[in-house]
């Protein structure tokens, strides 16, 4: 069974008398699961539109968007359906084509309209340059349709892609990436976090620790900059590594000929997964877990930290590789500890 699946996001009005129109185009998923489920094995591209029509009275506007289905559907319609729900879940139309796409055009009280289009594609799941056309000729459209009537929102959405896993992280200033199409490779529940393996076409296999993204194997240069290569001569030098389960800054160390490295991390699940795939970062150092000039100490950091200070060693360097955002200790099982480094 083809299934195509597409999200409805409603965003409050301004004025009630403002619409806001947005159509999806949905493309590529082929899938055997129910439509509640959306894991899927190929993606979902997603654009919005948002119009701002200007009307003087409701039923000018349910006028105009009867036109809406015909333009947005590729084949001919052969079946309508019209509802009005009343003052509280407002108006629906939802028209099916030919080809099996079909379109529904939903009118809110608050004067918000949303065009959802779904259409059944195949081929890659990246959408190509046709695909694209379609839905930019459909703005063109519907701009066309409503000419004076209305006006593009400065809010709207860029293209969205969906697939088996989200591509979008966000960051602890709340930026938004997309990392294009992700596979997920690798996923446990350590003790502490969840961590996560993802493959991605551009950046390779990337870490993630409780959908935090903290390593892809194109990022040497995060490494290089951590250790201020260049900067700093770690040679006969003694250096404590917090964190650093990934292994690619125990990697890069040792090539510098360091009398000894000590790399503490709390959890062992992370340097099990990052051995396992991610090679390209750490190569064979996670292997084992001491060597001439190297341990690899499971535990927590502060306890090290503490214990050095009270029994007065001392390091050359001492490198911050831990989890770079903790938005709160509400969710998060790893541990909150002050210590006084004064």
């Amino acid at each position: 069974m083809n299934v195509v699946i597409c999200d409805i996001d409603s965003r409050p009005t301004t004025n009630g008398g403002e619409i806001e129109i947005e159509h999806r185009r949905a493309i590529k998923l082929d899938r055997n699961d129910i439509a509640g489920d959306l894991n899927t094995d190929n993606a979902l591209w997603r654009r919005e539109v948002a119009l701002t029509p200007v009307y003087n009275n409701k039923e000018d506007v349910l006028n105009k968007l009867k036109g809406v289905p015909e333009m947005c559907l590729s084949g001919p319609v052969i079946d309508v359906i019209t509802r009005n729900y009343g003052k509280i879940q407002g108006h629906m139309t939802m028209a099916m084509s030919e080809d099996g796409s079909h379109v529904t055009v939903r009118m809110y009280p608050t004067g918000l309209v949303t065009v959802d289009v779904q259409r059944l594609m195949e081929g890659d799941s990246t959408p190509n340059t046709a695909e694209i056309a379609v839905v930019k000729n459909l703005e063109v459209k519907l701009r066309k349709y409503f000419g004076t009537q209305c006006k593009f929102s400065r809010s709207i959405l860029g293209q969205i892609c969906r697939g088996e896993v989200c591509p979008y992280f966000s960051s602890g200033e709340d930026l938004l990436f997309e990392y294009g199409p992700l596979k997920l490779v690798c996923e446990k529940e350590s003790k502490w976090q969840n961590i996560k393996i993802y493959h991605s076409e551009k950046f390779g296999h990337m870490l993630c620790l409780d959908d935090d993204l903290m390593l892809g194997e194109s990022d040497l240069i995060y490494t290089q900059t951590l250790l201020g290569v260049g900067r700093n001569d770690f040679r006969d030098k003694t250096v404590l590594i917090l964190g650093g389960g990934d292994g690619g800054l125990l990697y890069e160390l040792l090539k510098m000929e360091p009398r000894h490295v000590l790399m503490v991390e709390i959890d062992e699940e992370v340097i099990k997964a990052c051995s396992t795939y991610m090679e390209v970062v750490c190569h064979d150092v996670l292997e084992k877990y001491e060597g001439p000039n190297h341990k690899i100490h499971i535990g927590d950091c502060m306890d090290v930290l503490k214990e050095s200070m009270a029994s007065g060693r001392k390091f050359d360097y001492v490198i911050n590789d831990l989890t770079e955002f903790l938005v709160g200790t509400e969710n998060c099982k790893l541990p909150f500890i002050h210590v006084d480094m004064s």
